[in-house]
């Protein structure tokens, strides 16, 4: 009888170690947002934030178009205090500086697309300044050499797959000594996209239908029917262009998180 009942006991306790261990890894990841696992931590002096991610599109708009890190310590979504990295103006000047070396041509540019990019030469490339804020006070200062004490730096997990960002942030550039950051709360948040439309009535203007309908119904496109073939034609190319002009919707980063800060 107790040899019966022992192996009982002995079932359930294989049955329920089973059923522990299969939620624990069907369970989603808590500190998840937007493809990017977060933590932060801190000591007597510093904040310390970690940012992981092996989302492609979330790699690219981290390094691109850079983000806002912004701090709170009343546990609100204040944009009072944060930390820019990159900056949106030198993204840009690095990007123009690009194409002026391409010399306009996009098939390069098109051949990388199809490759996807390569996230350790975006890295050695990326520059070395980024930007701070504390209410009314702004400083553009250089990642390897500055007095504020802010340290930030990105790892690429090449087996793995995943990028990895860290900031150190003193707590003096947050707020005056004394002040209790148990409540803080850390926003992740990357800039707005402005749309450009200067070139907006350009596709309509020298759009392939128009070409391609007035070269063929001009003089020639009367009675032989000249027009049909060559419109039908300009305007094929028309419409393949267009579709090719079509680039994906670029991601947006935007979380805030409760920091649970303890020394």
């Amino acid at each position: 009888m107790r040899f019966i009942l022992n192996r009982i006991r002995l079932s359930l306790c294989v049955i329920g170690l089973f059923a522990f261990v299969k939620s624990n890894a069907q369970s989603p990841k808590e500190n998840t947002e937007d493809h990017i696992e977060y933590n932060s931590s801190m000591d007597t002096e510093n904040i310390y934030l970690q940012l992981s991610t092996d989302d492609q599109p979330t790699m690219l708009a981290m390094l691109r178009r850079g983000f806002y890190v912004y701090f709170d310590v009343k546990g609100k979504k204040k944009k009072k205090v944060s930390v820019q990295y990159p900056l949106e103006t030198e993204q840009q000047q690095r990007s123009e500086g690009r194409n002026d070396r391409d010399g306009g041509n996009c098939s390069a540019k098109e051949d990388d697309d199809h490759k996807g990019p390569d996230i350790l030469v975006m890295l050695d490339a990326m520059p070395k300044k980024a930007n701070y804020i504390k209410n009314d006070y702004e400083e553009e200062f250089h990642l390897d050499l500055n007095k504020l004490g802010i340290s930030i730096s990105y790892n690429y997990d090449e087996e793995g797959k995943i990028l990895r960002y860290e900031l150190k942030m003193p707590k003096q550039n947050i707020a005056d000594a004394g002040i209790d950051f148990s409540k803080m709360s850390i926003g992740v948040v990357t800039p707005k996209l402005e749309k450009n439309t200067e070139n907006k009535g350009s596709n309509i203007s020298f759009g392939g239908v128009g070409q391609g309908g007035g070269q063929g119904g001009g003089p020639r496109g009367g009675g032989q029917g000249g027009g049909g073939p060559r419109g039908g034609q300009g305007g094929g190319q028309g419409g393949g262009s267009s579709q090719q002009d079509q680039r994906p919707e670029e991601v947006t980063i935007d979380f805030w998180f409760s920091a649970n800060l303890t020394k």
